[in-house]
């Protein structure tokens, strides 16, 4: 229960002050670790009920091994997303390039783990569930790594969209 109102309560925060809607690719780290935490979140609760749900349906007395495994993954998966979000936001505080590798380490695993369930998990995927929310992850870490090198580039500075040379018109003479 506390985590739906943790997940809920963090949807109406991104949703009130227009996160989602006014968020500026250039550093946001924090922010956009945040979404991947939520957005990450929110599909495996409906990949773990699924992946229940189904073995529930179809085994003979292995649902409740099934249950404790499917909420201990489920649960590391989320301690795991926190984690991250807690680099993202010490990458855009700090702005040191210590911090921020430490984020792009990290999102390179998700990014890893990700690729191999999509890769080698196919026979196993809930429905395709499951390979939609691997493919989402693997795009969301793809995103962070992209913003946090970024960060890095600047070196503690201001993230700017592009450099601009600064050249002199010239005039031809008359």
């Amino acid at each position: 229960m506390n985590t739906l109102f943790f997940f809920y309560s963090a949807s109406q925060i991104l949703l009130t002050s227009g996160i989602i809607v006014n968020m500026h690719l250039t550093h946001e780290t924090s922010r956009a670790t945040l979404i991947q935490l939520m957005i990450i979140g929110l599909m495996n609760i409906i990949n773990t009920i699924a992946s229940i749900v189904s073995h529930c349906t179809h085994s003979n007395g292995q649902c409740a091994i099934n249950m404790l495994t499917s909420t201990v993954l489920y649960i590391g998966i989320i301690v795991s997303l926190i984690i991250i979000a807690a680099f993202g936001y010490l990458a855009q505080s700090k702005r040191t390039k210590n911090s921020v590798r430490i984020l792009i380490v990290a999102e390179l695993i998700v990014f890893f783990i990700s690729a191999v369930n999509i890769k080698f998990g196919m026979a196993s995927h809930v429905g395709g569930l499951s390979l939609f929310t691997n493919f989402f992850a693997l795009v969301l870490s793809v995103w962070v790594i992209t913003l946090a090198f970024r960060l890095k580039r600047a070196g503690g500075g201001r993230v700017v969209n592009r450099r601009r040379r600064h050249t002199e018109e010239k005039v031809p003479p008359l």
